[in-house]
């Protein structure tokens, strides 16, 4: 008889399968005020004249992760209104890929307009290529399974 041990990846695996709609959402929120706390203590605590480029590094991250957890709570609730044939994890999944693709976009216009490359050009190639990828993500999916 083999020995039974304990592994939090199982335990974090088994929590998160048997996560409700409704926690997962209050968990979102949770992480959403945080990162969003993270993003306002970057501002009033970091000199981006002191801090260089590490400075700079921080305050997008923090923006891009709440950016990322905001719009991933707001596409989940306008899924969970306007697609309501889909199963709640089908949407937590595009809900998140799609909060990652517009915080990308936000986050990369920021940084391209303080370097000063900011245009309508930039910004469209930008559009189309996180466009394509989605479009990727869309074509790999059969029958509500990824097969990537």
């Amino acid at each position: 008889m083999g020995r039974l041990y304990f592994s939090p990846v199982i335990w974090v695996n088994r929590y998160i399968f048997c996560m409700t709609l409704t926690k997962y959402t209050v968990f979102m929120l949770i992480i959403t005020l945080f990162c969003w706390g993270a993003w306002v203590l970057v501002i009033f605590q970091i000199d981006p004249t002191a801090a260089g480029a590490l400075g700079f590094i921080v305050f997008y991250v923090t923006l891009f992760f709440a950016l990322t957890a905001s719009l991933a709570v707001v596409g989940l609730l306008l899924r969970r209104w306007f697609v309501s044939h889909q199963p709640p994890t089908r949407q937590v999944a595009i809900a998140l890929r799609q909060g990652v693709w517009f915080a990308l976009l936000l986050v990369g216009a920021l940084v391209l307009l303080s370097w000063q490359l900011l245009t309508v050009w930039n910004t469209l190639l930008l559009i189309a290529v996180l466009t394509v990828v989605e479009f990727f993500f869309i074509s790999t999916e059969h029958n509500g399974e990824q097969s990537v």
